[in-house]
């Protein structure tokens, strides 16, 4: 939690300290107080934060399992209108020139 938040050699870095996510200084200085505010690990759960854009503090953070930890992920933002047509745009072209997945599986097959 501290390496990920704080050091940007951590392969995790990017999507925590990177994104501006901080461990709490009482936790940062002592896993004494860390131990005092979460108590110890029980078995086959993690620390997750409620608010995956919220840093580590005692207030935001929970022992979750890994279903929990899997409802509570941040997820990508929707695609724009302008990347849906140009979605739709491109794969329309593929078809009228038969390039479409179908048209493949069917030269295939003759």
């Amino acid at each position: 939690m501290i390496r990920r938040c704080t050091s940007p050699k951590d392969a995790a870095y990017a999507g925590y300290g990177g994104r501006g996510i901080t461990v709490c200084k009482r936790w940062l200085n002592s896993f004494e107080n860390f131990l005092a505010d979460m108590g110890p690990r029980p078995q086959g759960v993690s620390i997750d934060r409620l608010n995956n854009d919220g840093n580590y503090t005692p207030f935001n953070c929970r022992w979750a399992t890994p279903k929990q930890q899997a409802n509570n992920q941040r997820r990508p933002p929707a695609a724009s209108d302008e990347a849906r047509a140009n979605i739709s745009a491109g794969l329309k072209r593929a078809y009228a020139e038969g390039r479409g997945p179908w048209q493949r599986r069917r030269m295939a097959a003759l």
